[in-house]
């Protein structure tokens, strides 16, 4: 009863001070310290720039030791929650008053759908909106991991939505290294400071993830209200240590549990080539990616605009696109009016528009998006162009099957004279020859990282006798990819594949067809030679690897089998062991494109 007739009166208060900065009548049914309390707020609200100026620290305030953190601490975005909706209606005009109009976004249940996304669309896009208040409608659906602190007006009593909060920030996308800063602001001595510290100490949510917790949040929840139900004053202050305890057994169970699942791989050889080989990855696909789009739109005719603060963000409008640049390479466009048209698309566009942003020129038939994936994950008004996306899907399909990129015939002015073919190969699985060998293409995904499976250069001459180290030629190819622009604009690069000036014909006489099949069928085959046996010795080590892995995954089912008394019989990849070992050993070699390279002096 006391907790409820606090709480009431509470918010009698504060629905009153949601009324400043006008002149009011203090309502007469708050008790004396609620006036007294009335007052100051009012004084802070209308004061709050000179009692900062002044010194923050002399004040016994929540609203300018929260204002003060915000200014003097954080020079990043911030995320500022509430549960109260007449707190937050404070904490609005508050935040308006110090900060300005041009710093503070708003998101609250009251607001319509339009403020709410160009709102959540500004903090995330725009640099100077950089906190973000918002009552617990934030807490649910949205991306603001591009925020670095929580700053906590209130404190849940619920676990689960306290976690909710947090899982703002701490979502996948952010950046590795980025920690959630949460400050959490309580006055001493109250049963808000016994909440805060039972969340700090009891359920250290505010530093760690509390993945494989959840399961006793209702538990934890049910323990906190019957502790305040039966002791007001050290109730939680009680059932703290119990609560750590429970915590901690809780973990102990949870790590058992996740060992017992990865114990037979948690130091395998697999584990470990998986990690190299997705590492290997990740570190530059999203370049790889962003530069075959960017290279390739103008050629099969999509333009696009560049971002000027952001270079990976591209806008696609509705006239940008060129016929007659798809008509050269055979493109055949996605339908772009229905991409454009899409609900979600149209939305985002909406928003932009309400922020009176330059595509408004556009009117809402264009589409914006982002190569990189953290910076499409981090803003919720962003396209994402990547695989499965069907802008990047039949651009990258359409490049990968043109002839163009594949061949090509290039003179550079260099440091020596030199001429023949610079060839790349790429290993790949025998697909066809593992569906011969009946092998389950699972088992393969499992063991191909063991391979070298990677992209090989070889350069051969054009005649016999060229004096130069293959080296040499390769140093000069990689200045020609990295600088064809300056050569060209120097009159240092002769493209014979053009047929702008006639240069592809004049390639051809100067070498009969006869005779240019003969050499190129004779280059193909000392490189592809060449190429084999260069990868020979780490494909051996790489089947090594693969061989002791299954050995050792055949053993660990043995055991598990006889463990769990199971006869199944023989197992799969037992049976299949060494037919993957076969397909291992007889790695295809594709070739992937040819380059004739002249190098003059």
């Amino acid at each position: 009863p006391l907790i409820s007739a606090f709480f009431s009166s509470s918010q009698a208060f504060l629905e009153a001070v949601n009324k400043l900065p006008g002149e009011i009548t203090v309502p007469p049914d708050l008790p004396k310290w609620a006036k007294l309390w009335y007052d100051q707020e009012r004084r802070t609200l209308t004061s709050i720039k000179q009692m900062i100026d002044d010194d923050a620290e002399k004040y016994a305030s929540r609203p300018v030791n929260i204002v003060d953190y915000i200014d003097q601490e954080c020079s990043g975005k911030v995320l500022v929650f509430t549960d109260n909706q007449a707190t937050f209606d404070y904490y609005r005009k508050l935040f308006t008053e110090y900060f300005g109009p041009k710093q503070v976004c708003f998101f609250s249940s009251t607001m319509k759908q339009d403020e709410l996304d160009l709102n959540a669309y500004r903090f995330q896009h725009s640099k100077t909106f950089r906190i973000m208040l918002s009552d617990q409608t934030g807490g649910e659906g949205r991306n603001f991991q591009n925020a670095e602190a929580i700053v906590h007006i209130d404190v849940p009593w619920d676990a689960n939505q306290l976690e909710q909060r947090i899982g703002r920030l701490d979502r996948i996308g952010r950046r590795d290294g980025f920690a959630v800063e949460s400050a959490v602001f309580s006055p001493l001595g109250t049963l808000e400071e016994d909440l805060v510290t039972l969340w700090t100490s009891g359920v250290p949510i505010f530093v760690k993830s509390q993945s494989g917790l959840e399961i006793i949040m209702g538990d934890i929840n049910s323990l906190v209200q019957k502790a305040i139900q039966e002791d007001l004053n050290y109730g939680l202050k009680n059932i703290l240590p119990k609560m750590q305890d429970t915590i901690s057994e809780l973990e102990k169970t949870i790590k058992i549990e996740r060992y017992f699942d990865v114990s037979g791989q948690e130091y395998s050889e697999l584990n470990r080539a998986v990690d190299e080989f997705v590492d290997k990855f990740s570190r530059n696909e999203a370049k790889w990616f962003a530069q075959a789009l960017k290279f390739w739109c103008p050629v099969a005719g999509f333009n696009f605009d560049t971002d000027p603060t952001d270079k990976s963000i591209l806008t696609f409008h509705s006239t940008s696109f060129s016929a007659g640049s798809a008509k050269k390479v055979f493109f055949i466009p996605p339908e772009m009016k229905r991409i454009i048209d899409d609900k979600l698309n149209q939305m985002q566009n909406r928003v932009r528009a309400l922020n009176n942003e330059k595509e408004v020129q556009y009117g809402l038939q264009y589409i914006r998006g982002s190569l990189d994936r953290q910076v499409a994950i981090a803003n919720d008004y962003l396209h994402f162009f990547a695989p499965g996306d069907e802008i990047f899907d039949s651009i990258i399909d359409n490049a990968i099957g043109l002839y163009r990129g594949q061949t090509a015939a290039i003179s550079i002015k260099g440091s020596l004279n030199w001429m023949g073919f610079v060839f790349m190969w790429i290993e790949k699985i025998d697909e066809a020859k593992m569906f011969r060998l009946g092998i389950n293409p699972r088992f393969v995904d499992e063991f191909k990282c063991f391979m070298p499976l990677v992209k090989s250069f070889d350069v051969i001459p054009y005649s016999v006798g060229a004096e130069a180290q293959d080296q040499e030629v390769f140093n000069e190819y990689l200045r020609f990819i990295n600088t064809r622009s300056a050569l060209k604009a120097k009159g240092e690069l002769i493209n014979h594949g053009s047929r702008d000036d006639g240069a592809i014909d004049k390639f051809r006489s100067a070498f009969p067809k006869m005779r240019w099949e003969i050499t190129l069928s004779e280059a193909v085959a000392e490189s592809e030679k060449k190429i084999r046996k260069a990868i020979q010795t780490k494909t051996e080590q790489g089947i090594k690897r693969a061989t002791e892995e299954m050995d050792r995954m055949i053993r660990a089912k043995r055991s598990a089998s006889a463990y769990y008394s199971e006869h199944e019989g023989p197992f799969d990849l037992e049976k299949q062991r060494s037919a993957i070992i076969q397909l291992l050993s007889s790695l295809k070699i594709e070739l992937s494109s040819i380059c004739f390279f002249r190098v003059y002096k």
